[in-house]
């Protein structure tokens, strides 16, 4: 499933969605697999366990031929990641609107490495455990 990213207008895999989430039920996709366009139905599932603590999934699936699309995935340190993102994405346009820019830099060299985190391990759980 790809999505545009409506501030680049590229391509992308996950959803443009700042917290990952599909922006509304009301959504339509069409399915990469079978072509069906549907209105995105967000579920949740337990997938295994990982590092000593459980781990969800969070995706919508296809209902005519069942295909799956992860968008999140959940763990205690990607929770923690998320938050603090939410937190530096708040201080940084504080920092801007303060005509601070080069601490604003800051920040956002912080919510990059924290994003890269998250890709990392989003990418070892996507390999590890299928929905």
């Amino acid at each position: 499933m790809k999505f545009i990213d409506p501030k680049s207008g590229k391509e992308v895999d996950k959803h443009p969605d700042p917290d990952g989430k599909p922006s509304s039920s009301n959504e339509e996709v069409t399915c990469d697999k079978c072509f069906t366009t549907f209105a995105i139905r967000a579920q949740t599932k337990r997938v295994g366990m990982y590092k000593g603590e459980q781990i969800k999934a969070e995706y919508f699936e296809c209902p005519s031929c069942m295909k799956r699309y992860p968008y999140l995935w959940l763990t205690n340190e990607t929770r923690k990641l998320r938050a603090k993102n939410k937190e530096i994405q708040k201080l940084y346009g504080a920092l801007i609107k303060a005509g601070k820019p080069s601490e604003a830099l800051m920040e956002k060299a912080k919510f990059n490495q924290n994003m890269q985190r998250y890709r990392e391990i989003e990418k070892e759980l996507k390999n590890r455990f299928s929905l």
